[in-house]
């Protein structure tokens, strides 16, 4: 179930008004690598030096990232709890996974099998409940999305998004998998997704006219990113 709300959440994120898609991609992404060594802890892995240093660097993208005084990135109520529900959905897999996987090829196969068996269709029902009994502008939007994806020039754009989503969840998935602590994978499984936000801005400010990403954004990214570096080039100076 945990990761049925990290694809509701997910999906989300992006469509508040107001907030920026690099805001978002920083509070989330960021959030999840502060996690990760926290769960390392809880279960007993032993987190290296280049995993704390991506922490710290992660948390000065978020601290960036939320700014303070005038140089503050709005973001809406909505967005804020989704973030919540978000990072809780995240520490909730890792802990699982670092618990009931992460170790044998058999292992990591039933954990795999059996999450995107029920994360799928667990977050369908909840989106088409929302649908169902939701009131308001919120839920008039999740029965139009049910009523009118089917028509319309936009269905094509419709597949291949959720195409591309899901094979972002089941590759992601396998690389979280990995029997290395969450320290290191987590920030791999993060690399794409912070390019792909900032690009993405770019081209919605290109396409669409909408706002591009700001300095503060940038920064935020380039924190992230060198956070990912770190642990990527931290274990081969350590064999070395």
């Amino acid at each position: 179930m945990s990761t049925a709300v990290i694809i509701v959440t997910t999906t989300l994120a992006y469509t508040f008004e107001g907030t920026s898609i690099v805001l978002m991609m920083l509070l989330m992404r960021g959030g999840v690598l502060c996690i990760a060594p926290i769960v390392d802890l809880v279960s007993g892995r032993r987190v290296r030096a280049w995993s704390w240093i991506a922490l710290v660097l992660s948390l000065a993208a978020l601290f960036d990232a939320v700014g303070t005084g005038g140089g503050a990135m709005k973001i809406s109520t909505g967005a804020a709890v989704d973030v919540v529900f978000y990072l809780l959905g995240y520490f909730l897999r890792l802990r699982f996974m670092s618990k009931l996987a992460k170790g044998t090829l058999e292992d990591n196969r039933r954990f795999f099998v059996e999450e995107q068996m029920v994360a799928a269709p667990a977050a369908f029902l909840t989106v088409a409940a929302v649908g169902a009994i939701g009131v308001g502008k919120a839920g008039a939007s999740f029965r139009d999305g049910f009523a009118l994806w089917h028509s319309g020039p936009a269905l094509g754009i419709v597949l291949l998004i959720g195409l591309l989503s899901q094979g972002t969840g089941v590759f992601g998935g396998l690389v979280l998998l990995d029997a290395r602590e969450n320290s290191y994978c987590v920030p791999v499984n993060r690399a794409s997704s912070v390019l792909a936000g900032v690009l993405a801005s770019y081209g919605l400010a290109w396409l669409a006219g909408t706002q591009p990403p700001g300095p503060r954004e940038l920064v935020g990214a380039g924190l992230l990113l060198t956070a990912i570096l770190v642990l990527s080039f931290g274990p081969r100076f350590a064999k070395r």
